[in-house]
């Protein structure tokens, strides 16, 4: 295997969708406390594991069953691991009547309701690029950078709507600018993504650069605006 220009996109896409997988967790649990470190290790893992079994073997379905796996792992986190972790002693007297709940509540959301939502953004994404026809159980042969990012700006763009919806159903006032820059900043980022992938004399540096500034430009200004929301609610 060759490690050109397209892998090292593979691997800030792929650092990307750990914000992607964190905001898809908070949408859809609710958030627990844990050990800084220990969360760190388990999206390290997931970012780990997808991108060694994406570099080394490159199947969809065994893709698929990685990425189920791990994002099961992360879950665990946000459903009871800070129970588990302060009250083992109250768990392990309850855990037969409370175990069954929480793992068909934790199967329903993490493999139905989270990766429903990233199999749609990779399904717009290839869309887009016209990558239909393929073997999930031959060796990939998609090579795309537009379609890689577009998968994850997609599903970034349904992180940032479904918090919106989150939010609001729980009483919190959404503004019209938060909802309309929860779809102009992907929408530009995408064509901001097709004007540079149609450059032809771009080099190595400039094309990596690029595209880390598009997904640095998506985390940053989200997380400024989350703050700054947060900073306004305890005034």
């Amino acid at each position: 295997m060759v490690f050109d220009t397209y892998h090292i996109i593979y691997l800030l896409a792929n650092f990307f969708l750990i914000f992607v997988v964190h905001r898809f967790m908070r949408v859809f649990f609710e958030h627990r406390k844990y050990k800084r470190i220990l969360g760190i290790l388990a999206y390290s893992f997931y970012f780990i594991m997808t991108t060694l079994v994406y570099l080394l073997i490159d199947i969809p379905l065994i893709t698929l069953i990685t990425n189920l796996i791990t994002m099961f792992i992360i879950s665990l986190f946000f459903i009871n691991f800070y129970l588990v972790y302060s009250r083992w002693k109250f768990i392990k007297r309850h855990f037969l009547l409370a175990s069954n709940k929480w793992i068909i509540s934790l199967i329903k959301r993490t493999f139905v309701y989270m990766y429903l939502f990233m199999a749609a953004a990779e399904i717009i994404a290839a869309a887009m690029t016209g990558y239909i026809n393929f073997s999930v159980f031959s060796q990939g042969e998609f090579r795309d950078t537009f379609g890689l990012i577009a998968t994850r700006i997609v599903a970034y763009c349904e992180t940032l709507l479904l918090e919106n919806i989150k939010l609001t159903r729980k009483g919190r006032n959404i503004s019209w600018i938060s909802w309309l820059a929860s779809i102009v900043i992907p929408i530009s980022t995408l064509i901001l993504e097709v004007i540079i992938a149609n450059q032809t004399n771009l080099t190595k540096v400039e094309a990596v650069g690029s595209v880390l500034l598009l997904f640095a430009v998506n985390i940053i200004a989200f997380y400024l605006y989350e703050l700054l929301a947060e900073n306004y609610i305890k005034r």
